[in-house]
């Protein structure tokens, strides 16, 4: 509104344009080039809304003829094997909304990124860290074997089989003509038993739901819990979907060939959903930071540096200990008045004390003592409340992670950690 003063036509010409935008993300209108339409509609199939304020900034620099329509096919590329990794990997979206927010940011901050856009945004996910990163291809080919896919929700499991069906395929399928078939049947019979092995009841615990026993058919009231050799004979030998094709040659099928099928599934799902790549790089790394609003999760890493009030150079962190415990004081001392309130208050009970007789007792501030046994993500939610009682901006108390989690980013995409 800044911009446009009360100039109310400017305001409603550029609601119109992001209106517009919008109904290309939910798939109301088409959008006028065919791979980026497509793009989109994949997308909105995952429902990964998510992405859309970093969409809006995307289509935005298209309008205004700062990337072009190629580049957003890669852009788009990216976001789904971004998604669908995540999706499938650990299904969360915590703290994506303030990544996505911020990613066309972070991309213009540096040089060229109008000329290097695709390897700039690459470079900036592989730099990601705790909940935001990109899962790799091991976590990815794991879960694509032993997770069990059929209790995905539908359209996440409909993505994923479609998805591979179609994957280069002359013809494309849409999964409302089709219904997924456990080849190993849900019922086992005294067959199906015998022809799995003495560990039969291992194997149908561990693989009935995964990838590699799963694929689609036409027929599966027909198919039901027969047999295998009858479930070739009545569709998988003559079916024409690619997820059948070698299954009409099988001579058996246990826990080792619903493995192979799995691996042979999974270098398609690779092609689709590929790792990124990047030959950007930077001559001195950046570290990445995280304020008290953060939505990550920080199991498993621990602090580097505390930025309070503007302060460049930071305090040095070991533990999250030191966080609850440097925070404090400093919010002491920027506020002694707000903060023995709070302190003192019925809420916080059992949090601080004025003598070491306080469980788990550490002194922030002299005479003043806290419990500080607490895990990453909880200390970081006792100071936000803190703040936010202080009525002080949660937002401006910034940390950054140990440099471990640093790594640089070679041609071929290998991350390689810095000493």
């Amino acid at each position: 509104f800044d911009t446009f003063g009360k100039d109310k036509e400017a305001i409603l010409d550029d609601l119109l344009i992001f209106v517009e935008m919008y109904s290309w993300f939910i798939q109301i209108k088409d959008y006028k080039n065919k791979k980026i339409n497509e793009k989109l509609a994949r997308l909105n199939k995952l429902e990964f809304t998510i992405c859309h304020p970093y969409l809006f900034d995307v289509f935005y620099d298209v309008k205004i003829e700062d990337i072009d329509e190629n580049v957003v096919i890669e852009i788009l590329t990216i976001v789904e094997s971004y998604a669908f990794r995540k999706i499938l990997v650990d299904n969360s979206t915590q703290g994506l909304n303030k990544m996505f927010t911020a990613l066309s940011k972070e991309i213009k901050k540096e040089d060229y990124w109008k000329e290097q856009y695709v390897n700039i945004l690459n470079y900036i996910l592989l730099e990601k860290r705790v909940s935001q990163r990109v899962p790799n291809d091991d976590e990815f080919e794991n879960a694509l074997i032993y997770k069990e896919i059929y209790r995905l929700q539908s359209k996440n499991k409909n993505f994923l089989l479609e998805s591979l069906e179609n994957h280069n395929s002359a013809y494309s399928i849409q999964m409302d003509e089709l219904t997924i078939e456990h080849i190993m049947p849900q019922k086992l019979t005294r067959e199906w038993k015998n022809k799995l092995g003495e560990n039969w009841q291992e194997v149908h615990t561990k693989y009935l739901h995964t990838l590699g026993n799963l694929s689609l058919t036409a027929k599966n009231s027909k198919l039901s819990n027969n047999s295998f050799e009858n479930k070739q004979r009545i569709d998988f030998q003559t079916s024409k979907l690619r997820l059948n094709y070698k299954l009409g040659n099988q001579t058996e099928w246990n826990e080792k060939t619903i493995l192979e099928r799995a691996k042979n599934l999974i270098k398609d799902a690779k092609k689709i959903w590929v790792y990124p790549k990047t030959t950007y790089s930077k001559s001195v790394i950046d570290k990445q930071t995280f304020d008290l609003e953060s939505e990550d999760d920080f199991s498993g890493s621990k602090p580097s540096r505390l930025f309070f009030e503007n302060d460049e150079l930071g305090i040095e962190l070991k533990t999250w200990r030191d966080l609850l415990l440097k925070t404090c004081n400093l919010l002491y001392n920027f506020s002694p008045t707000e903060f023995i309130k709070v302190e003192t208050s019925e809420e916080f009970k059992g949090l601080f004390g004025i003598d070491k007789t306080l469980p788990n007792a550490l002194e922030f501030v002299e005479g003043h003592f806290m419990n500080v046994r607490f895990s990453a993500n909880d200390s970081i939610k006792i100071l936000k409340k803190i703040c936010e009682r202080m009525n002080y901006p949660a937002d401006r108390v910034v940390f950054s992670l140990k440099n471990t989690k640093i790594q640089k980013i070679s041609k071929n995409g290998i991350q390689h950690k810095l000493s």
